[in-house]
Protein backbone atom coordinates (compact mmCIF):
# COMPACT_ATOMS: atom_id res chain seq x y z
CA UNK A 1 0.00 0.00 0.00
CA UNK A 2 2.78 2.45 0.67
CA UNK A 3 4.84 1.40 -2.43
CA UNK A 4 1.08 2.47 -4.22
CA UNK A 5 0.55 5.91 -2.46
CA UNK A 6 4.29 6.76 -3.08
CA UNK A 7 3.68 6.37 -7.05
CA UNK A 8 0.71 7.71 -7.08
CA UNK A 9 2.16 10.61 -4.96
CA UNK A 10 5.10 10.75 -7.84
CA UNK A 11 2.32 10.57 -10.71
CA UNK A 12 0.80 13.70 -8.96
CA UNK A 13 4.13 15.44 -9.30
CA UNK A 14 5.06 14.22 -12.58
CA UNK A 15 2.07 15.23 -13.83
CA UNK A 16 2.38 19.15 -12.30
CA UNK A 17 5.56 19.35 -13.78
CA UNK A 18 4.40 18.42 -17.15
CA UNK A 19 1.59 21.36 -16.86
CA UNK A 20 4.16 23.62 -15.15
CA UNK A 21 6.44 22.85 -18.54
CA UNK A 22 3.29 23.62 -20.58
CA UNK A 23 2.18 26.75 -19.09
CA UNK A 24 5.99 27.92 -19.01
CA UNK A 25 6.54 27.32 -22.51
CA UNK A 26 3.05 29.50 -23.06
CA UNK A 27 4.33 32.35 -21.15
CA UNK A 28 7.57 32.34 -22.79
CA UNK A 29 5.21 33.23 -26.14
CA UNK A 30 4.39 36.17 -24.53
CA UNK A 31 5.37 39.40 -22.81
CA UNK A 32 4.40 38.62 -18.91
CA UNK A 33 2.77 40.70 -16.22
CA UNK A 34 4.49 40.80 -12.54
CA UNK A 35 1.38 38.98 -11.68
CA UNK A 36 1.66 36.17 -14.31
CA UNK A 37 5.02 35.68 -13.57
CA UNK A 38 4.50 35.34 -9.75
CA UNK A 39 0.79 33.53 -11.05
CA UNK A 40 3.98 30.66 -12.74
CA UNK A 41 6.46 30.63 -9.49
CA UNK A 42 3.58 29.56 -7.70
CA UNK A 43 3.06 26.85 -9.77
CA UNK A 44 6.93 26.47 -9.47
CA UNK A 45 7.04 26.00 -5.76
CA UNK A 46 4.38 24.24 -5.81
CA UNK A 47 6.07 21.59 -7.41
CA UNK A 48 9.24 21.94 -5.77
CA UNK A 49 7.13 21.32 -2.11
CA UNK A 50 5.86 18.76 -3.34
CA UNK A 51 9.06 17.19 -4.54
CA UNK A 52 10.33 17.89 -1.30
CA UNK A 53 7.91 15.91 0.60
CA UNK A 54 7.87 13.14 -1.25
CA UNK A 55 11.75 13.25 -0.64
CA UNK A 56 11.21 13.69 3.19
CA UNK A 57 8.41 10.87 3.99
CA UNK A 58 10.73 9.05 1.94
CA UNK A 59 13.93 9.18 4.47
CA UNK A 60 13.72 6.87 7.94
CA UNK A 61 12.90 9.02 10.45
CA UNK A 62 16.35 8.02 12.50
CA UNK A 63 18.29 9.32 9.49
CA UNK A 64 20.18 12.30 9.83
CA UNK A 65 19.81 13.44 6.51
CA UNK A 66 15.98 13.95 7.35
CA UNK A 67 16.86 16.88 9.07
CA UNK A 68 18.52 18.05 5.96
CA UNK A 69 15.50 17.54 4.15
CA UNK A 70 13.40 19.14 6.80
CA UNK A 71 15.70 22.27 6.07
CA UNK A 72 14.56 22.00 2.34
CA UNK A 73 10.95 21.71 2.67
CA UNK A 74 10.88 24.40 5.53
CA UNK A 75 12.69 26.97 3.79
CA UNK A 76 9.91 26.09 0.66
CA UNK A 77 7.12 26.52 2.72
CA UNK A 78 8.60 29.86 3.08
CA UNK A 79 9.26 31.15 -0.43
CA UNK A 80 5.98 29.78 -1.42
CA UNK A 81 4.29 32.11 1.43
CA UNK A 82 6.31 34.62 -0.04
CA UNK A 83 5.14 34.48 -3.62
CA UNK A 84 1.72 33.78 -2.88
CA UNK A 85 1.39 36.99 -0.40
CA UNK A 86 3.31 38.86 -3.28
CA UNK A 87 0.63 37.71 -5.71
CA UNK A 88 -2.09 38.80 -3.39
CA UNK A 89 -0.78 42.20 -3.10
CA UNK A 90 -0.17 42.23 -6.93
CA UNK A 91 -4.01 40.91 -7.79
CA UNK A 92 -5.60 43.38 -5.15
CA UNK A 93 -4.37 46.62 -7.07
CA UNK A 94 -6.66 48.85 -8.76
CA UNK A 95 -5.61 47.60 -11.82
CA UNK A 96 -6.05 43.86 -11.57
CA UNK A 97 -9.79 44.70 -9.29
CA UNK A 98 -10.79 46.76 -12.39
CA UNK A 99 -10.22 43.66 -14.77
CA UNK A 100 -11.84 41.23 -12.29
CA UNK A 101 -14.83 42.93 -12.00
CA UNK A 102 -15.04 43.25 -15.90
CA UNK A 103 -14.52 39.34 -16.62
Amino acid sequence: AAIGDADQKRATVEQMAKRLVTKRLEAERETRSLHQSLALDADRITVILATAQLIHDSIRKDDPIRLDAERILGTAKTAAQSIRGLLVRELAKPQHAARSIRT
